[in-house]
């Protein structure tokens, strides 16, 4: 029996395993070339699926918006795919979907974050050079604890 070339490159790539029982009848036979192709397809369907979400988290590490803005487009296609060709459940494909977006929009809030972190710092700093000494600093909190204080007796002796 002379091996086809579809034959021939799955036995090269090892995926062609002899199952105990060789099948005779023709539909078998068939069945199995269409299944051994099948599953190099599948193989190749999950290798991209999961480069894509390891290029997406990869891109959030580096703390690159644009990149992972467009792995994750990318990644989204990657997972209706293979979703479309039922080597993912749909509802597992939506949270792996859910999942990659929360961590790029965390990213984006993270860095909103440290950026309004360091402008307060900047401005408690800015506030603390234009208070002039420390013993006039304090002598003013001081008059203005003194001022609250008599305002919340009057406040509460009208009662």
């Amino acid at each position: 029996m002379s091996l086809t070339f579809s034959m021939a490159f799955l036995t090269i790539l090892g995926l062609f395993f002899h199952p105990v029982f060789m099948p005779i009848i023709q539909s078998a036979k068939k069945q199995l070339r269409q299944s051994l192709k099948k599953r190099v397809l599948n193989a190749r369907v999950t290798r991209t699926l999961k480069e894509s979400i390891k290029a997406v988290t990869k891109a959030v590490k580096d703390n690159s918006p644009e990149k992972a803005q467009e792995t994750l487009r990318l990644a989204y296609k990657t997972i209706d795919t293979a979703a479309k060709k039922h080597l993912l459940h749909p509802n597992n494909a939506n949270r792996k979907k859910s999942n990659l977006a929360k961590w790029v929009k965390g990213m984006g809030a993270a860095a909103a974050a440290r950026e309004g972190v360091a402008a307060k710092t900047k401005k408690t700093d800015a506030a603390k050079n234009t208070s002039g000494t420390k013993t006039g600093g304090a002598k003013k909190s001081s008059a203005a604890k003194a001022a609250a204080k008599t305002k919340n007796k009057k406040a509460t002796s009208k009662k």
